[in-house]
């Protein structure tokens, strides 16, 4: 941290191109952009077309290899890290393919939240948020709240390393996870699949995570209404209280404008009597990196309200 660094390329074939700064970041940046990622941060300029040049620090050491520029924002280049770069180097070489290890948890750093969620006794680690159904990870037990912190042995107290450690071993191999269970420590052997291409964690989560609302269900009377305590500004339409009659994932969205005219007389949207109808609904809310959906609501002024975001990638072991 603090140390010089230079970004050398050659952007669009003009010639070799270096631009010099300051590691901002060495403890494994992630940017939501890629499902495996833990980025070095240095402010040294990424000129457009110097990906895959190298990040040196001032006595030719090789950091990492240039990576990721926020368009022509300044102090805002993300390198892959050369330890991690030369093991895929190697793999390839060896197999031909990257093939990745994956157990299916969904996880989070420890903060306030997820303590006062779980009543978390231990302060470092990684939260089980979600456990995929039909994975190793929940044939072996893991369940929501578990405090990950070490893997095979060694102390993995960041989200980055649990990754990085089940990610790097490939599939089938058996690796043993320490936790924290409700102030009880403990050990649950894994043994690791194949990662698919697109881990999806539960889309009702992700939804009301970047709404800032929740959905809640009342069995007795069928129906799905919208909480938000928070006042959130990302949810146009979804008020407090207002009950979600229907909902029309972006899988099935029209090539048209989505007028309310349309939605009651063309759609297909889901009826919405539970939170499974509505979970199983968003699971078709996917489409071409971002998440999105219609919702009819039982509000008169604004019966229908549609919701899209870009898809930021969940820290998915």
């Amino acid at each position: 941290m603090g140390q010089e660094s230079w970004a050398i390329g050659n952007p669009l074939d003009i010639g070799i191109s270096i631009t010099r700064g300051t590691m901002a970041g060495i403890t494994n940046t992630r940017t939501g952009l890629n499902q495996v990622e833990a980025f070095l941060h240095s402010d040294a300029h990424i000129t457009h077309g110097n990906s895959g040049g190298p990040l040196v620090d001032v006595t030719g050491h090789v950091l990492g290899v240039s990576d990721i520029v926020w368009g022509d924002a300044k102090g805002q280049g993300y390198s892959i890290p050369s330890r991690m770069a030369r093991l895929v180097v190697e793999r390839l070489r060896r197999d031909g393919r990257y093939a990745r290890g994956f157990v299916g948890m969904h996880v989070r750093p420890i903060d306030g939240d997820l303590i006062q969620k779980y009543a978390l006794k231990r302060t470092d680690g990684a939260v089980v948020e979600y456990v995929i159904p039909g994975t190793p990870a929940a044939s072996a037990g893991f369940k929501p709240g578990d405090v990950l912190y070490g893997i095979n042995g060694r102390l993995a107290p960041s989200s980055y390393l649990l990754q990085e450690a089940i990610s790097s071993v490939g599939p089938g191999a058996p690796v043993k996870i320490a936790l924290d269970r409700q102030g009880q420590k403990m050990e649950l052997q894994v043994s690791t699949a194949q990662r698919p291409a697109t881990p999806r964690v539960d889309p009702l989560d992700e939804m009301q995570g970047y709404m800032r609302i929740r959905f809640e269900e009342d069995a007795k009377k069928h129906t799905v209404s919208v909480r938000d305590p928070w006042r959130s500004q990302r949810a146009p339409g979804l008020f407090d209280g207002a009950r979600v009659k229907s909902v029309l994932p972006a899988q099935d969205w029209p090539e048209e404008a989505i007028t309310l005219n349309y939605y009651r007389t063309r759609a297909k949207p889901v009826k919405v009597d539970s939170l499974a109808d509505l979970r199983n609904a968003l699971r078709r809310a996917y489409l071409g990196g971002r998440m999105a959906a219609t919702f009819e609501v039982d509000n008169p002024r604004n019966p229908v309200a549609s919701v899209a975001f870009d898809e930021l990638w969940p820290i998915i072991l």
